[in-house]
């Protein structure tokens, strides 16, 4: 039986260019301790790139 996929494993599959680098979805949201999905959907829903991926809100 396979184990349930942590939410922190769950997209380092995806990886995307993020200064220069291949990273994941996951290792952003760790490194700058953003919400699970908060990367992978300003990425991919928003269209952002770049520093802006990692920004806090400014709400």
């Amino acid at each position: 039986m396979q184990k349930p996929t942590r939410k922190a494993n769950y997209h380092k599959g995806e990886l995307i260019t993020f200064n220069g680098a291949r990273v994941s979805f996951a290792e952003l949201e760790q490194k700058y301790h953003l919400g699970t999905g908060t990367v992978r959907y300003r990425y991919k829903k928003l269209g952002l790139r770049g520093t802006d991926l990692i920004e806090k809100s400014k709400n």
